[in-house]
């Protein structure tokens, strides 16, 4: 599935791409992926034309991130999504750039990333 959409998330039918965002969403709720592999793919997919699958993965990425850092912060996981959301903000796709700066935003007012490489980006 993650390969799929990596590959075809442009030419895919929105339904389709729905469906398999949300089979993603139940995996990794059910910890059967590692949020390390799921959350790239959904950043990747902010490139996406489609409004509905935006906002949705907006609040999975937030919600996955809210959890996994629940009791106490899993410095690993964030340290590897942060490098990847910097990465994104070169992306030249400016809707890419721009969801993954409100993601940032989104996670330092819930205190869940409040480190300097995040307030730094986000100035």
């Amino acid at each position: 599935m993650l390969n799929l959409l990596q590959q075809y998330y442009a030419i895919l039918h929105p339904d389709v791409r729905m469906c398999l965002v949300t089979c993603l969403k139940v995996m990794r709720g059910k910890d059967n992926v590692q949020a390390a592999v799921v959350l790239p793919v959904f950043f990747k997919l902010f490139r996406c034309k489609d409004k509905e699958l935006r906002k949705f993965i907006h609040g999975c990425i937030i919600g996955d991130l809210k959890s996994i850092n629940f009791s106490k912060k899993n410095h690993t996981v964030n340290r590897k999504l942060q490098n990847f959301v910097l990465s994104l903000l070169q992306d030249p796709n400016e809707d890419a750039a721009k969801r993954s700066l409100a993601v940032m935003i989104e996670l330092y007012k819930r205190r869940i990333w409040n480190d300097e490489k995040t307030v730094n980006a986000i100035w």
